[in-house]
């Protein structure tokens, strides 16, 4: 199972504190559903050593081709988050 993070986590999050109860609550239900991934867009990751602390595997996904986020603009994305993994949404691949 995947869990797909809000669409706008860290963006509309108004505070750090209000971010960080989201992830944890996107953590427990992780672990309550014995989940493999979260899937949070490149747009709206947190900062790396705010996701360090969660214990869940973290997944980007490309956006659409007019996106600066598309699938050929992710390496700096991999470059500033170690072991995050990628996501290819198809559709958006065609979007």
């Amino acid at each position: 199972m995947t869990i797909h993070a809000p669409f706008e986590l860290a963006k509309k999050s108004e505070n750090r504190r209000e971010l960080i109860k989201q992830l944890d609550v996107i953590e427990k239900l992780y672990k309550k559903v014995d989940a493999k991934n979260v899937i949070i867009h490149p747009d709206n990751l947190p900062p790396p050593h705010v996701l360090q602390k969660y214990k869940f595997n973290v997944a980007t996904e490309n956006l659409s081709i007019n996106s600066k986020y598309k699938s050929s603009n992710l390496k700096n994305i991999f470059r500033r988050y170690r072991n995050i993994k990628l996501c290819l949404d198809v559709s958006h691949a065609y979007s």
